[in-house]
Protein backbone atom coordinates (compact mmCIF):
# COMPACT_ATOMS: atom_id res chain seq x y z
CA UNK A 1 0.00 0.00 0.00
CA UNK A 2 2.80 2.48 0.79
CA UNK A 3 4.52 1.80 -2.53
CA UNK A 4 1.22 2.10 -4.35
CA UNK A 5 0.56 5.43 -2.65
CA UNK A 6 4.07 6.70 -3.43
CA UNK A 7 3.77 5.72 -7.12
CA UNK A 8 0.19 6.94 -7.46
CA UNK A 9 -1.07 3.47 -8.31
CA UNK A 10 -4.85 3.22 -8.64
CA UNK A 11 -6.12 0.11 -10.39
CA UNK A 12 -8.96 0.88 -12.77
CA UNK A 13 -12.06 -1.38 -12.56
CA UNK A 14 -12.52 -3.54 -15.66
CA UNK A 15 -15.95 -2.06 -16.31
CA UNK A 16 -14.42 1.42 -16.59
CA UNK A 17 -11.62 0.11 -18.80
CA UNK A 18 -14.12 -1.55 -21.15
CA UNK A 19 -16.17 1.65 -21.31
CA UNK A 20 -13.08 3.69 -22.17
CA UNK A 21 -12.04 1.24 -24.90
CA UNK A 22 -15.51 1.09 -26.44
CA UNK A 23 -15.71 4.90 -26.33
CA UNK A 24 -12.30 5.29 -27.97
CA UNK A 25 -13.29 2.81 -30.68
CA UNK A 26 -16.54 4.70 -31.34
CA UNK A 27 -14.75 8.07 -31.45
CA UNK A 28 -12.09 6.76 -33.84
CA UNK A 29 -14.75 5.42 -36.18
CA UNK A 30 -16.84 8.58 -36.01
CA UNK A 31 -14.04 11.10 -36.49
CA UNK A 32 -11.43 9.16 -38.48
CA UNK A 33 -13.37 6.35 -40.16
CA UNK A 34 -11.20 3.68 -38.55
CA UNK A 35 -11.49 1.24 -35.67
CA UNK A 36 -8.91 0.40 -33.04
CA UNK A 37 -8.28 -3.01 -34.59
CA UNK A 38 -7.62 -1.63 -38.07
CA UNK A 39 -4.06 -1.76 -39.46
CA UNK A 40 -1.85 1.28 -38.82
CA UNK A 41 -3.80 2.28 -35.73
CA UNK A 42 -1.03 2.17 -33.12
CA UNK A 43 -2.19 2.15 -29.50
CA UNK A 44 -0.16 3.08 -26.42
CA UNK A 45 -0.95 2.60 -22.74
CA UNK A 46 1.57 5.00 -21.14
CA UNK A 47 1.23 3.72 -17.57
CA UNK A 48 0.05 0.16 -17.95
CA UNK A 49 0.30 -1.04 -14.35
CA UNK A 50 -0.60 -4.72 -14.45
CA UNK A 51 -1.73 -4.54 -18.08
CA UNK A 52 -5.48 -4.20 -17.62
CA UNK A 53 -6.04 -1.90 -20.61
CA UNK A 54 -3.99 -4.06 -22.99
CA UNK A 55 -5.75 -7.22 -21.78
CA UNK A 56 -9.16 -5.64 -22.28
CA UNK A 57 -8.13 -4.43 -25.74
CA UNK A 58 -7.28 -8.03 -26.62
CA UNK A 59 -10.70 -9.11 -25.38
CA UNK A 60 -12.28 -6.29 -27.40
CA UNK A 61 -10.56 -7.67 -30.52
CA UNK A 62 -11.69 -11.26 -29.87
CA UNK A 63 -13.27 -12.90 -32.93
CA UNK A 64 -10.89 -11.30 -35.45
CA UNK A 65 -7.88 -13.63 -35.15
CA UNK A 66 -5.74 -12.37 -38.04
CA UNK A 67 -6.16 -8.72 -37.14
CA UNK A 68 -5.69 -9.57 -33.45
CA UNK A 69 -2.35 -11.28 -34.08
CA UNK A 70 -1.07 -8.38 -36.15
CA UNK A 71 -2.21 -5.88 -33.53
CA UNK A 72 -0.62 -7.87 -30.71
CA UNK A 73 2.74 -8.24 -32.42
CA UNK A 74 2.99 -4.86 -34.13
CA UNK A 75 0.63 -2.13 -32.94
CA UNK A 76 -0.05 -2.46 -29.20
CA UNK A 77 2.44 -0.68 -26.92
CA UNK A 78 2.65 -0.39 -23.15
CA UNK A 79 5.00 1.30 -20.69
CA UNK A 80 5.49 0.75 -16.97
CA UNK A 81 8.03 2.27 -14.58
CA UNK A 82 7.50 0.04 -11.51
CA UNK A 83 9.19 -3.34 -11.72
CA UNK A 84 6.59 -5.57 -10.03
CA UNK A 85 3.58 -4.34 -12.06
CA UNK A 86 5.77 -4.57 -15.18
CA UNK A 87 6.35 -8.31 -14.67
CA UNK A 88 2.71 -8.90 -13.71
CA UNK A 89 1.58 -7.02 -16.84
CA UNK A 90 3.81 -9.20 -18.99
CA UNK A 91 2.26 -12.36 -17.53
CA UNK A 92 -1.30 -11.02 -17.77
CA UNK A 93 -1.01 -9.83 -21.37
CA UNK A 94 0.60 -13.02 -22.68
CA UNK A 95 -1.84 -15.23 -20.74
CA UNK A 96 -4.81 -13.27 -22.08
CA UNK A 97 -3.60 -13.60 -25.67
CA UNK A 98 -3.03 -17.32 -25.21
CA UNK A 99 -6.48 -17.80 -23.64
CA UNK A 100 -8.13 -16.05 -26.60
CA UNK A 101 -6.12 -17.63 -29.42
CA UNK A 102 -4.82 -20.91 -28.00
CA UNK A 103 -1.33 -19.81 -29.06
CA UNK A 104 1.47 -18.52 -26.84
CA UNK A 105 3.38 -15.56 -28.24
CA UNK A 106 5.72 -13.23 -26.41
CA UNK A 107 4.34 -9.71 -26.16
CA UNK A 108 7.11 -7.70 -27.85
CA UNK A 109 6.09 -4.14 -26.97
CA UNK A 110 6.03 -3.87 -23.18
CA UNK A 111 8.70 -1.40 -22.08
CA UNK A 112 10.16 -0.88 -18.63
CA UNK A 113 10.39 2.90 -18.91
CA UNK A 114 9.05 6.21 -17.63
CA UNK A 115 6.77 7.53 -20.38
CA UNK A 116 7.33 11.08 -19.16
CA UNK A 117 11.04 10.76 -19.95
CA UNK A 118 10.80 8.67 -23.11
CA UNK A 119 11.44 11.10 -25.97
CA UNK A 120 13.72 11.00 -29.03
CA UNK A 121 15.65 7.81 -28.47
CA UNK A 122 16.27 7.66 -24.73
CA UNK A 123 17.61 11.14 -24.07
CA UNK A 124 18.52 11.31 -20.39
CA UNK A 125 17.76 14.19 -18.08
CA UNK A 126 20.57 14.64 -15.57
CA UNK A 127 19.59 13.16 -12.23
CA UNK A 128 16.40 11.60 -13.61
CA UNK A 129 16.20 8.04 -14.93
CA UNK A 130 19.94 7.64 -15.57
CA UNK A 131 20.30 4.82 -13.05
CA UNK A 132 17.27 3.04 -14.46
CA UNK A 133 18.52 3.13 -18.04
CA UNK A 134 21.88 1.87 -16.87
CA UNK A 135 20.30 -1.25 -15.43
CA UNK A 136 17.73 -2.31 -18.03
CA UNK A 137 18.48 -5.00 -20.58
CA UNK A 138 19.51 -4.32 -24.15
CA UNK A 139 16.28 -5.93 -25.32
CA UNK A 140 14.25 -3.42 -23.32
CA UNK A 141 16.31 -0.52 -24.64
CA UNK A 142 15.66 -1.75 -28.18
CA UNK A 143 11.92 -1.96 -27.44
CA UNK A 144 11.95 1.65 -26.24
CA UNK A 145 13.83 2.82 -29.33
CA UNK A 146 11.40 0.90 -31.54
CA UNK A 147 8.39 2.43 -29.80
CA UNK A 148 9.82 5.93 -30.16
CA UNK A 149 9.90 5.45 -33.93
CA UNK A 150 6.24 4.43 -34.17
CA UNK A 151 3.44 6.81 -35.10
CA UNK A 152 1.04 6.51 -32.20
CA UNK A 153 -2.63 6.95 -33.12
CA UNK A 154 -4.36 6.37 -29.76
CA UNK A 155 -3.17 6.89 -26.20
CA UNK A 156 -5.40 5.16 -23.66
CA UNK A 157 -4.96 4.34 -19.99
CA UNK A 158 -5.18 5.69 -16.47
CA UNK A 159 -1.98 7.52 -15.48
CA UNK A 160 -0.88 7.59 -11.84
CA UNK A 161 -2.26 10.24 -9.53
CA UNK A 162 0.41 11.82 -7.34
CA UNK A 163 -0.25 15.07 -5.51
CA UNK A 164 1.99 17.93 -6.57
CA UNK A 165 3.46 18.26 -3.06
CA UNK A 166 5.23 14.94 -3.60
CA UNK A 167 6.70 16.02 -6.92
CA UNK A 168 9.03 18.68 -5.48
CA UNK A 169 12.30 16.84 -6.36
CA UNK A 170 11.18 16.49 -9.97
CA UNK A 171 9.81 20.00 -10.55
CA UNK A 172 12.98 21.25 -12.34
CA UNK A 173 12.58 18.37 -14.80
CA UNK A 174 8.90 19.10 -15.43
CA UNK A 175 9.54 22.84 -15.72
CA UNK A 176 12.22 22.21 -18.34
CA UNK A 177 10.21 19.73 -20.38
CA UNK A 178 6.50 20.47 -19.96
CA UNK A 179 4.65 23.61 -21.02
CA UNK A 180 1.79 22.70 -18.68
CA UNK A 181 4.05 23.05 -15.62
CA UNK A 182 2.81 25.70 -13.21
CA UNK A 183 4.08 24.52 -9.83
CA UNK A 184 0.89 22.98 -8.52
CA UNK A 185 0.18 20.49 -11.31
CA UNK A 186 -0.57 16.88 -10.48
CA UNK A 187 1.41 14.20 -12.34
CA UNK A 188 -1.75 13.40 -14.33
CA UNK A 189 -1.40 16.69 -16.21
CA UNK A 190 2.06 15.81 -17.53
CA UNK A 191 0.76 12.49 -18.83
CA UNK A 192 -1.91 14.38 -20.76
CA UNK A 193 0.70 16.65 -22.34
CA UNK A 194 3.02 13.76 -23.17
CA UNK A 195 0.11 11.80 -24.64
CA UNK A 196 -0.69 14.70 -26.96
CA UNK A 197 2.98 14.92 -27.97
CA UNK A 198 3.10 11.25 -28.83
CA UNK A 199 0.02 11.24 -31.03
CA UNK A 200 0.57 11.10 -34.76
CA UNK A 201 -0.25 14.41 -36.42
CA UNK A 202 -3.59 14.19 -38.24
Amino acid sequence: PKAADRLGVVYTPNEIVRFMIESADWLCEKHFGRNLIDPQVEILDPATGTGTFICELLEHFRGQPKKLKHKYLEELHANEVAILPYYVANLNIEATYQAITGEYLEFPSLCFVDTLDNVEGLRKYKGHQHGLFGSVSEENVERIRRQNLRKISVVIGNPPYIRQERLAPFKPFFQARYASHHGVADLYLYFYEQGLRLLQAG
